[in-house]
């Protein structure tokens, strides 16, 4: 309990920064909304050939992997909207011989607030909870994103650069082999985004890094994975009264630059502790 509260607590520090960035920024954030509070979800379903965190970490690479995400997010008319959900791995055909997974593989309950400090930037702080087969303990971890959003009315290629600062509570380190809390990670990317009729075009990149102790035993550096894919949308019409609904496919190559990525690859795979991996698979997506 100690834990969760502790991950709240930084939660309440980040939002409480962010929304102090609003308010000495409010001369330049959107006007306001002129209605009352909206409400809106969504639910996520993918399946792929493996499971890869956003850390480089390559949780499974034997038995497919089933993601889901629900999710809804109350947004006010000031611009500040506030989101809870669950993601979740299925790794159906699991490697029974292997030390990996089971048929559920992790469960990640989260919650967030997002404010606007400009017109197109944004700062969100969230809280996520890792709950997986292959964390000893729950892994209590909070984020804070910066996203700038670079589209305008008709702009149809946009880039919408991020930077995460990822920050471990405590728990279960989330590589697996690195400090079990009180540490941290930096992401860095952005999404290329090409809009054209009827179909979207996305490049999701990043790269990672982080002090040393965070990665692992092994001294190699500060950089941990290097990665970018490529991701096609088709919105599905099913009328107006059926939600928003979509379908993708999607890419996306990882170089594991650190090798403490390597060593957690090989432990839960069998021994494949190769640097290159890359994922695909299809998704469907439908919100209300």
């Amino acid at each position: 309990m100690s834990s969760f509260v502790k991950g709240i607590a930084t939660s309440f520090v980040l939002i409480m920064s962010a929304t102090t960035a609003v308010a000495a920024h409010a001369e330049d954030a959107p006007p306001a909304s002129d209605g009352g509070p909206v409400l809106s979800g969504s639910l996520d379903v993918w399946a792929g050939n493996d499971y890869v965190t956003p850390h480089g970490l390559v949780a499974t690479t034997r038995g497919g992997s089933v993601q889901t995400t629900g999710q809804a997010t109350l947004a006010l008319p000031s611009g500040v909207a506030f989101t809870a959900g669950v993601w979740t791995d299925f790794n159906p055909d699991y490697d029974k011989i292997g030390t990996s997974t089971k048929t559920v593989n992790e469960t990640d309950p989260f919650v967030a607030v997002t404010v606007p400090v400009t017109k197109r930037l944004a700062l969100t702080a969230k809280y996520i909870a890792f709950i997986g087969n292959n964390l000893p303990k729950t892994a209590h971890n909070v984020a804070l994103v910066a996203s700038y959003a670079d589209g305008a009315p008709g702009k149809k290629f946009t880039i919408n650069p991020y930077a995460v600062l990822f920050y471990e509570v405590s728990g279960s380190s989330v590589i697996g082999v690195g400090k079990a809390g009180d540490t941290y990670d930096v992401w860095l990317g952005a999404t290329p985004t090409l809009k054209l009729d009827g179909l979207t075009i996305a490049a999701p990149t990043w790269v990672t890094v982080g002090p040393k102790s965070f990665f692992g035993p092994i001294s190699d550096g500060n950089l941990g994975v290097v990665t970018t894919g490529l991701k096609i949308t088709k919105p599905i019409n099913l009328g107006p009264r059926a939600g928003k609904w979509a379908i993708s496919a999607n890419v996306q190559y990882y170089h594991l630059a650190n090798d403490n990525l390597r060593l957690v690859k090989s432990v839960l795979n069998r021994g494949d502790n190769d640097r290159d991996q890359l994922q695909f698979g299809l998704g469907l997506s439908a919100g209300f």
